[in-house]
């Protein structure tokens, strides 16, 4: 079985969608992205791109939220997640 490496741009979405709506620190995604190997320049560059795409946006001085937009799309991932775990506990029983 082949695990496909985490990337930078990937490791701050899935972060940012656990953390449903809240904000995060660079210094927080930094030490997140050590755990996978993810250089710190990569994920700084990764920030500086979705922030020009606007897919996050800065709050204050390296802290980062979902843009609205974003916040939207992260509602119904969460929700179709939610809805799946609801169907396979159902599944389940």
């Amino acid at each position: 079985m082949t695990i496909a490496k985490m990337n930078a741009r990937d490791l701050i979405i899935d972060l940012l969608l656990g953390l449903q709506g809240r904000e995060i620190s660079i210094k927080q995604i930094i030490i997140a992205a050590k755990l996978f190997e993810i250089s710190e320049n990569s994920i700084r560059v990764a920030v500086t791109r979705l922030s020009g795409d606007g897919v996050i946006e800065a709050i204050e001085r390296g802290i980062y939220q979902f843009t609205v937009q974003s916040h939207e799309w992260a509602n119904v991932m969460l929700n179709r997640k939610n809805r799946s775990e609801e169907h396979t506990s159902e599944l389940q029983s």
